[in-house]
């Protein structure tokens, strides 16, 4: 069934448990990561390697967003600190 598959790339990150969210952006150019544990990154798949700063994916568009972190809950996030 897979036999048509290879492996390109492999990209080590600072995860230290099992990815549970993959979303990719509209241009292939990027994915954001969740893990089980909620830790949380992006990864520039032209450069193959994790993104320090969050803010050059700050206005990209996701395919899919299945990550419950990120850019697209920013707002509730800061809303929901004025609660606590």
């Amino acid at each position: 069934m897979f036999d048509n598959y290879k492996l390109l790339h492999s990209i080590k990150g600072s995860f230290s448990n099992p990815i549970k969210s993959i979303d990719w952006d509209l241009k292939s150019l990027f994915l954001q990561i969740a893990s089980n544990t909620d830790e949380y990154g992006y990864i520039d798949i032209l450069n193959k390697k994790m993104i320090e700063d969050p803010n050059l994916v700050k206005n990209v568009e996701w395919n899919t967003i299945t990550c419950k972190f990120g850019w697209h809950v920013q707002v509730i996030i800061n809303n929901l600190s004025a609660y606590y």
